[in-house]
Order: structure tokens, then C-alpha cells, then sequence
């Protein structure tokens, strides 16, 4: 990767990394900036699938998907990964990658994931919101269930929470808030 995209965003990270894997999460942004990274890398991959199972879209999820490849090396050969990505795939992936995140106010970001939901038919606007987020429609704690690095096992943000601080703060490289992107 070229040295001016530091230089240019004016962040020193710690260590210099060639490598890029970007956790995004789902509503903050994320696909835009995985637009643009892919343009910028010659051997990227993204991982597709749902952050987490959700019975409206069906299919597996990203991690599903990611565990389903025999040899965890295979993604050491790219230099850009991105998808929606749960923190498990942390310590799998041997390759140092610069970690990176978007991150959106969460009750913003559950605003969006509804009114994406109602574009795409996958809700109506007589649906009990409540209801919603009991049945995992729009998923609870998105940010502290991915970065917790048990969103998979367990589900209760609230024990999990100091986790997933610590992982944002400690190992994610750069984090951004999704309004201050441009």
C-alpha cells in the first residue's frame, strides 16, 4: 500500500502494515469505504454474508463463510479483506493486517438498519419495533456484539461491553465514526 494514504489522513499507526482488513458494520457507512479500498488494492477479497444469522435474508453468515475455507492462510494472500466480520476472526488471520472500523452512534445506526429494513421489504411500518429487536430482526448492541469477540457465543452485550471496549481501543488500528469519514 502506498505511504501517502498515511501521510495524507495524517495518522501514524504503531506498526507499518501492508495489509488491510476492514470489520464492517452493517449501517455505518462501511460499504462506501469498501468501494473505494478495493479500487486501491490489487489483491482483495470480500467476505460476504450478514454480520449475524437474520431469518429475513437467510444464508450464512460472513464468519460462517470464512470458517468454511479449509486453510485460514488462503487470506493471507490479499491485502485488503473486508465484509461483515464478527472479532473472531482476530487471532485466526497470522498475517499482521491493519485492523480498521467504522463505528455510528447506535441508536442511529438501529434507525438505519429499520428504515433499510422497510426499503427493502424485509419489515413493514405496522411492525412492533419492540418486536423487531426481541426477535433479532434489527440486531441489539451490533457494535459491542461484533467487537466483543463472543457475538457468536454469547449474545448478552451487557456482560460484554468492557470486552469489546477493550478490543476497539486496543486492537483496532485506526477506528472512525461514520461522520467523520470525508
Amino acid at each position: 500500500m502506498n505511504n501517502n494514504f498515511y501521510f495524507c489522513q495524517k495518522y501514524k499507526t504503531q506498526k507499518k502494515k501492508e495489509s488491510i482488513l476492514f470489520f464492517h458494520v452493517p449501517k455505518c457507512a462501511g460499504t462506501t469505504l469498501s468501494v473505494i479500498f478495493s479500487w486501491l488494492f490489487d489483491k482483495q477479497t470480500r467476505i460476504k454474508g450478514p454480520l449475524f444469522e437474520n431469518n429475513d435474508k437467510a444464508g450464512k453468515t460472513a464468519f460462517d463463510l470464512f470458517k468454511e475455507c479449509p486453510d485460514y492462510n488462503f487470506y493471507n494472500k490479499f491485502n485488503f479483506i473486508y465484509g461483515h466480520l464478527p472479532f473472531e476472526i482476530n487471532d485466526m488471520l497470522k498475517k499482521p493486517f491493519l485492523k480498521i472500523s467504522l463505528i455510528r452512534d447506535p441508536i442511529e445506526r438501529s434507525l438505519s438498519h429499520y428504515n433499510w429494513m422497510l426499503n427493502r421489504g424485509y419489515c413493514k411500518k405496522s411492525d412492533n419495533i419492540k418486536k423487531l429487536f426481541e426477535d433479532n430482526k434489527i440486531t441489539k448492541n451490533t457494535i459491542t456484539n461484533q467487537f466483543s469477540g463472543k457475538g457468536f457465543t454469547d449474545k448478552s452485550s451487557d456482560k460484554n461491553l468492557n470486552l469489546a471496549y477493550s478490543n476497539l481501543s486496543k486492537k483496532i488500528d485506526l477506528l472512525y465514526k461514520s461522520n467523520d469519514i470525508f
